[in-house]
């Protein structure tokens, strides 16, 4: 379930003209790993997206859909500086 601090910033970046979408873990079909379902000594697989808790460092809560890579930055800059604050 998404937490009012999360769609809040979700929803302050796509008023930005430009910014076209925005994806996250439930944007994701089925499985929100990129790893095989049976692999050895893998305990818990690797998320492409947190679907709650940030697990390490640089671990990436989605992508933005831009009508530039320029705004798309500008975007997730905003969306960095919300999580900060």
């Amino acid at each position: 379930m998404m937490n009012e601090r999360k769609l809040n910033i979700i929803l302050k970046f796509q008023k930005i003209p430009g910014v076209i979408a925005f994806f996250s873990a439930k944007d994701i079909p089925g499985s929100n790993t990129f790893m095989p379902s049976k692999m050895m000594l893998v305990f818990e697989p690797e998320e492409i997206f947190c679907s709650s808790d940030v697990k390490f460092f640089n671990q990436p809560v989605g992508i933005i859909l831009a009508v530039s890579h320029e705004l798309a930055n500008y975007a997730a800059d905003l969306v960095l500086s919300l999580i900060h604050i």
